[in-house]
């Protein structure tokens, strides 16, 4: 009840061991009555009835007024933006070998991840060749990108083979089944027969 909110900050530094920073404009007074409820959506209510925000980087906490975190997100942004505009460019030509250079040219240009805000693309039709200019640190990545895309692209080959057979064919297929047996004098028999004999037996199924 009317705790100090530099107080209560203190107190989740102690809950989650997290090491606390407070700007020196920080200032408010807590009143609430919580059970059951995450640190951290515990924390982030207190701090926007009292107009706070709060970051984390690593283990630290960074607590302070939300204008001034804006405020700061736009100097840094407009710092980011002039620092990418005094980078040194570089300028590279690409002859393509599988794709067009309309196709090339629509995928750099979707976004601007590829191609920074001052980066530029000429086509080349007639030589299938693209001509980039951008930052240095960017136009690595963005060759990169275009050697995978440029590739045969697969096919399929479809192979059938047709087999013929006439019904005189079909009836010739399967196993023949035989047998042979022979006796004669020279393998002896055990019957009454009188020698010298020689009896031939075949079948066949």
């Amino acid at each position: 009840k009317d705790a100090d909110v530099k107080d209560v900050l203190r107190t989740f530094a102690k809950i989650t061991g997290l090491n606390v920073v407070v700007d020196p404009e920080v200032t408010g007074a807590v009143t609430v009555q919580l059970e059951n409820v995450p640190w951290d959506q515990a924390l982030d209510i207190i701090l926007r009835i009292n107009g706070l925000t709060y970051q984390v980087e690593n283990n630290v906490l960074r607590v302070t007024k939300l204008e001034k975190l804006k405020a700061e997100k736009e100097t840094l942004a407009k710092y980011l933006e002039e620092a990418e505009k005094s980078k040194p460019m570089r300028t590279v030509r690409n002859v393509l070998s599988y794709m067009s250079v309309q196709e090339a040219t629509s995928v750099l240009v979707t976004g601007s991840f590829l191609l920074s805000k001052y980066g530029t693309l000429i086509q080349d039709p007639r030589n299938n060749a693209i001509t980039i200019r951008d930052t240095a640190d960017r136009v690595p990545g963005i060759l990169a990108l275009i050697d995978e895309m440029d590739v045969p692209v697969q096919q399929v080959i479809i192979e059938a083979r047709i087999v013929e057979a006439t019904r005189n064919f079909a009836r010739k297929i399967g196993v023949s089944w035989g047998f042979n047996a022979n006796n004669d004098a020279q393998h002896g028999t055990t019957t009454g027969w009188r020698f010298p004999y020689t009896a031939i037996t075949t079948g066949a199924v």
